[in-house]
């Protein structure tokens, strides 16, 4: 099949028509949706990035294990963002502004871009997690951390920009209302297309992933109950995060089976417009959502700013309310010091 490079906006309206369309009076439910998700999305990456900005230099700027998790939130960001100025404007009104077949295959990149961002960046954290379970010398070896936090960048640029280049463009169809490969030559030779490729890494990625986490799982298990190596507080530490970890790859391989299998189940329908829309967004989501249910020392971050707790102290039946602010400010210090005086009031 012959292709152009660009389209003007009928020729495009014309190859873009096999894909289906969704009638225009769903275009307001659909683009609503795909707010609200993205909304979600936002926010929970947003308050754990800003986790761990506030708490930076005395809590995570020392752990490795942070600067991969904030690999996932920046894709994660930049793929969420990535809707407000492509998806839901175009679901919403057929996005006008967007007037040149150039300009929205610019605006689209992104998505592809925190797509493979966050594949690799969770594949990157994966194996971290797994090689310093078989060897905790791994995360004193800083040359290969920093190859395993800068390799996905690496992969992710060479493969989007790169099949950008030989003309597999991504475009998002304002008939059927999905992002899509569609009127673009993304054919790589031996009968094997970009398609494909994402389809099949995918696929098999997150598969990879959860094998890795569940031999963790498994293995920890098997010691505990052999007793052979086993610390009981690091078991604890590496199954929970093996936990938290499967799920997050989970989401990723159903987000990729869903986004590839949808399209060939159904063509033009309200559903499937919602889900293709939907389940990638979701997937990053899981993430920030898990780390917040999950991880101790977020959770207690978050409580310290934005929360506040009543103690009663032991020695008087008075009970004390105050907010738990970051120590070492000046509202933290004075904070301190009216807790000790109303203490020694209690005492007197």
């Amino acid at each position: 099949m012959d292709f152009q490079v660009f389209y003007t906006s009928e020729e495009l309206s014309r190859c873009l028509a096999n894909s289906g369309s969704v009638d225009d009076a769903y275009r307001p439910l659909v683009a609503a949706i795909i707010l609200l998700f993205t909304v979600v999305a936002i926010s929970s990456n947003v308050v754990v990035l800003g986790v761990y900005v506030f708490h930076w230099r005395s809590s995570f700027r020392s752990q490795p294990f942070t600067y991969f998790v904030l690999n996932m939130i920046i894709s994660g960001l930049l793929y969420a963002c990535t809707n407000l100025w492509v998806s839901i404007p175009c679901t919403f009104d057929k996005c006008l502004y967007i007037s040149s077949d150039v300009m929205m295959i610019v605006l689209a990149t992104p998505n592809s871009l925190a797509h493979w961002g966050y594949l690799f960046s969770a594949l990157s954290l994966t194996t971290y997690r797994f090689a310093i379970f078989i060897s905790k010398s791994f995360a004193e070896d800083r040359l290969r951390v920093k190859v395993l936090l800068i390799s996905p960048w690496v992969l992710t640029s060479a493969l989007t920009f790169g099949t950008t280049a030989m003309g597999c463009f991504k475009r998002y169809s304002r008939l059927a209302l999905a992002y899509t490969f569609n009127c673009s030559d993304c054919d790589l030779g031996l009968g094997i297309t970009y398609p494909d490729v994402n389809f099949y890494c995918g696929q098999v990625i997150p598969l990879a992933m959860i094998a890795a986490y569940v031999f963790i799982l498994v293995s920890i298990y098997r010691n505990r109950k052999r007793n052979v190596g086993f610390h009981q507080r690091q078991a604890l530490v590496d199954s929970k995060l093996a936990f938290q970890f499967t799920v997050i790859c989970f989401a990723q391989y159903l987000a990729a089976f869903v986004f590839f299998i949808v399209p060939k189940l159904s063509h033009g329908h309200i559903w499937s417009a919602i889900v293709m829309n939907t389940i990638g967004t979701i997937n990053v989501s899981v993430n920030p959502i898990v780390l917040l249910l999950f991880n101790q020392q977020i959770r207690g971050s978050i409580r310290s700013h934005f929360f506040c707790t009543y103690n009663a102290p032991n020695t008087g039946t008075m009970r004390l309310l105050y907010c738990n602010l970051p120590q070492g400010t000046e509202a933290g210090r004075k904070r301190e010091e009216r807790k000790k005086k109303q203490l020694r009031g209690n005492i007197a």
